[in-house]
């Protein structure tokens, strides 16, 4: 049960869920699956979190910027998106 607690931690597992969707994102988007950049936001969203309950000011800020660079690069794939779609036309 002491694993199970030291695992878990002071952070409800949410480190561990940040660090798993963060992957993922990161695998989606080398995949070129534009769903990569929501789950890096939601990472970072978490990460930004985790940084509040430990009083990470620094850590906050960095995320709150990845978000808005995540957030812009699935704005610049989905319109890149819409203008090589054949449909726009």
């Amino acid at each position: 049960m002491e694993v199970f607690t030291a695992l878990i931690g002071q952070y409800y597992c949410l480190d561990w869920i940040c660090m798993i969707t963060g992957f993922y994102g990161g695998w989606l988007i080398t995949n070129k699956n534009s769903y990569g950049f929501v789950f890096t936001m939601l990472s970072m969203f978490i990460a930004m979190v985790v940084a509040i309950m430990a009083s990470q000011y620094g850590f906050i800020f960095a995320n709150l910027i990845n978000i808005f660079i995540a957030a812009r690069g699935l704005s610049l794939w989905t319109r890149e998106a819409r203008i090589q779609s054949p449909e726009a036309c």
